[in-house]
């Protein structure tokens, strides 16, 4: 885990929320406070969806009515939910604390895991994290690996703290 101090707030958070950069997780947890404290837990009500109702345009199910029925992760992408945590913090006046828990989606973990040759399964990884944090003027990313069960190696941590920080890096973040 690597916190990595983000200098270009403002291009961060204009990737993040204006571009498809982060499309590509999803959306563990949000929380957003400004005069009143917002919090978003990413995790899908498939039941929400309904039986009969026809798929979405762009194959997922989406936040709106009649979007038949749910995808098949068990998490909002990104995509999804970055229109409703952006609604809480548009404004003329920073929020006081914006939170985002990102997970790396798992069609690219199981790639990434294959590119690094990790030791683990992908079924023993739960998670390549992203907490993004805004807090007194102040930006992190944090990187994390959710592992099922404590192992020792830490070479998959640092192969993703190092993706991590080449991912910001590439877009001039750091």
């Amino acid at each position: 885990m690597v916190a990595f101090n983000i200098t270009d707030i403002k291009g961060f958070m204009s990737a993040l929320f204006g571009s498809e950069a982060f499309d590509r997780f999803t959306l563990l947890e949000a929380e957003v406070r400004t005069f009143y404290t917002t919090k978003l837990n990413g995790r899908r009500h498939g039941e929400w969806y309904g039986e009969d109702a026809s798929r979405g345009e762009d194959g997922e199910g989406s936040l709106g009515g009649d979007d038949g029925p749910p995808p098949q992760s068990e998490y909002l992408t990104w995509r999804e939910g970055k229109p409703v945590v952006y609604s809480q913090i548009r404004g003329n006046r920073s929020p006081l604390l914006t939170k985002v828990v990102l997970r790396l989606g798992e069609e690219d973990k199981v790639d990434f895991l294959r590119d690094v040759d990790s030791p683990f399964s992908p079924e023993g990884v739960v998670g390549l994290n992203l907490t993004v944090h805004y807090e007194k003027g102040a930006l992190n990313v944090i990187s994390g690996v959710s592992l099922r069960e404590f192992h020792p190696d830490k070479r998959l941590d640092q192969a993703w703290d190092g993706a991590v920080e080449k991912f910001l890096n590439e877009r001039s973040f750091g």
